[in-house]
Order: C-alpha cells, then structure tokens, then sequence
C-alpha cells in the first residue's frame, strides 16, 4: 500500500487518488508494488488515436534502501506532465515498508518497473523506445543500475513482463548512492548480502555499460556520497563511449532537489533535466523563454 513509503499528509494522499494506480509486482505475505501515473490527458480522460505517444518517466524516490516517500517527486513529475510526459512514481521496497527487503530485491523492484511500464505502453499510450529513469540516493543507485545494464541477477520465480526490456533508454541521477563502501553508512544494509555491495557499485558497471544518455547532479557537500567520490566515477563516465553529462552544485547538500529544502536549486536542476530530455529527444522544445520558472533563478531572492 502506498501508505507504507513514508507517512503522507492529506494533500499528499489526495495527488496519489489522482493517479492511474499499476499494480507491478505481486509479493508473497507482503504488499504490493505500485506505479501511479499521471497523464498529460488526466487520468480520466479517454485516450483515442490521435493521442501521441508519449514519453514516460519513472521516478525513484530518495532513501538510503531503509525508508523513502513515494511522493517526494511529485513536484517534478507535474512538471513534466505539464510538458508532454507520462510520469510515474514509483514504489520499490525498502526495510521500512517491507522488512525483509534488501537492496539487491530493490534492484529487481527497478527492472520489472521498467518492464511492467513498457507492457502497459498501449493502455498509457507511451512510446516504449523513450523510458527514462529518474532517481535520487539509493533511488538513483537503481536507475543508474537499470541503465548502466551491468548487474546480472537469476530469476527468481517473479519475473513479470519478460518479454520486455528492463533497460531504460535514459537516466537522470540526483545525489547519487555510487560506490557501497564498507566504511559508509548506507553498507548496513548489505550487512546480511555483502557481495551485492560491490555488484551494486556504480563504479564497477562502467566498462561494460550501456551507451545511453545519462545525466548526474550533485551537490558539493553531500556528506552521503561526498564530491570526490562523485567526480572519480564521473572521469570512468567520461572515458566511456556514450553521453554523459555531469554538474556540481556548489555548497549544495544531498536535498538541493527537493522543492521545500531549497527552492533555487530545485529549479535549477528541474532546468538542467529537461534540456537534457530535449536533447536526447525525449521532450519538444519548451516555447516558454524562462524555462521552468516556478519560483526564481535569483539566489539572492531567496
């Protein structure tokens, strides 16, 4: 139930019954997964033929595999609807709405949502060839996992929708969850799977990577995943053959996406994903001349 991934206000639960709710994995003694969409339609709308495909972005909410809230990239998902987009936010399981989750079945959560959109691509009305994957923290541990393509992993029984690729065409990653180090706060998680530490491991996916565009965002003081760290995997990016796309976001912290932390660079980085999705040809040019103006680009309005 979506009440599971993290405690929601009223208004919060108010946006999720306005969603079109896909059930995209069935669990065992356990609650299900969910992906709620919003549509450019609305989700009452009827969809006829002359409806355009759309682009789909799934979004990955910010946690550490110990607790998130599916909501927290709502404010981004209405703007990308508001620019031609199916968006979707994403439950995946974590030790706080399923306890006996663990980051590698985290992982899996990522591939069968990617599989399960690309199965419902008729009923959406998405084009199953513009899927990009948007995370942040351990949520964008597992859109860059789903895009890089480099952790294989055995069925495991509930493998939906394998007819269908799990591997995004595009990934936009927020203050990153990269390298599981044993001396990092986030190795707790793997105390009963090590191994999959290193398997999760951004670092060790670059060489046999895909070639799609992907997009990283960081903040200069993230003490989660500090900077250094961050731009050692961004020279392994840079040397790859596929387009990759780094910015620093200076005296940033881990939360500078979030509207309600820090306004400015919430904006600022809501720019810098959709000039990235319109180069790449994910979304149309947007005629407004100020971009995603919501609140101001003046650091010193704020």
């Amino acid at each position: 139930m979506a009440g599971s991934f993290g405690k929601m206000n009223d208004q919060q639960r108010e946006l999720l019954d306005q969603a079109q709710q896909i059930t995209y994995r069935r669990l065992d003694g356990e609650d299900d997964l969910q992906i709620h969409f919003f549509r450019p339609e609305g989700n009452a709308a009827e969809i006829d033929s002359d409806t355009p495909q759309r682009p789909v972005i799934l979004f990955f909410f910010n946690s550490g595999w110990d607790r998130g809230n599916v909501v927290q990239f709502a404010p981004q998902a209405l703007h990308f609807v508001e620019r031609g987009a199916v968006c979707g936010l994403v439950e995946y399981r974590t030790r706080k709405s399923h306890p006996l989750s663990t980051p590698m079945l985290s992982y899996r959560d990522g591939l069968a949502a990617v599989r399960c959109t690309r199965s419902h691509a008729e009923q959406l009305h998405i084009d199953p060839d513009r899927v990009t994957v948007c995370g942040a923290g351990a949520g964008a541990n597992i859109a860059a996992c789903t895009t890089m393509g480099g952790v294989k992993v055995k069925p495991d029984g509930h493998e939906e929708y394998d007819d269908y690729s799990d591997q995004p065409d595009a990934a936009v990653l927020l203050s990153t969850l990269i390298d599981i180090k044993k001396s990092s706060h986030t190795f707790k998680q793997f105390s009963d799977t090590p191994g999959d530490a290193k398997k999760l491991s951004l670092s060790n996916l670059v060489d046999h990577s895909s070639k799609s565009p992907i997009l990283m965002i960081h903040g200069t003081e993230d003490h989660i995943t500090v900077l250094e760290d961050a731009q050692n995997f961004v020279e392994k990016m840079e040397r790859r053959k596929g387009y990759f796309e780094f910015h620093a976001f200076e005296g940033r912290d881990s939360n500078f996406f979030n509207l309600n932390m820090d306004p400015t660079s919430f904006e600022a980085s809501l720019n810098l994903i959709d000039r990235f999705l319109v180069s790449h040809a994910f979304l149309e040019e947007d005629d407004n001349p100020n971009g995603a103006s919501l609140v101001s680009w003046r650091e010193q309005d704020f």
